[in-house]
């Protein structure tokens, strides 16, 4: 469990079904707005992030891809958000990927939505 601040929770775990340990799933406390999730990882990526709106059914999802690095998933489950790391990418760029996509969510759960 990372706890950031007292105003911020989330719990990262790896998904085991991953057999290359490349994938990892953030439950949030509460639901977020996609929109909102996605305007912010979109407002804090400097350059290189592609994304892609879906429909699952009638489930909205968002998809996020850094070519080469990893891909974030918004929406396939409620209160979650799932990363998934390239092959490709080395490990310090997976770190940075992952400090990114956690400074996002410490972001928004703190109301500091502006950075």
């Amino acid at each position: 469990m990372t706890k950031p601040s007292s105003a911020v929770v989330f719990v990262k775990k790896r998904n085991e079904r991953c057999l290359n340990g490349l994938e990892f799933d953030y439950f949030l406390p509460t639901p977020l707005p996609l929109t909102l999730l996605a305007d912010q990882l979109q407002n804090t990526y400097e350059h290189g992030l592609f994304r892609f709106d879906e429909h699952y059914g009638s489930l909205p999802v968002i998809r996020f891809v850094i070519q080469f690095v990893a891909e974030v998933r918004l929406g396939e489950r409620e209160k979650q958000v799932t990363l998934i790391h390239r092959m490709s990418a080395d490990t310090s760029r997976r770190r940075a990927t992952e400090l990114w996509l956690e400074q996002v969510l410490i972001d928004i759960f703190s109301g500091d939505e502006s950075e």
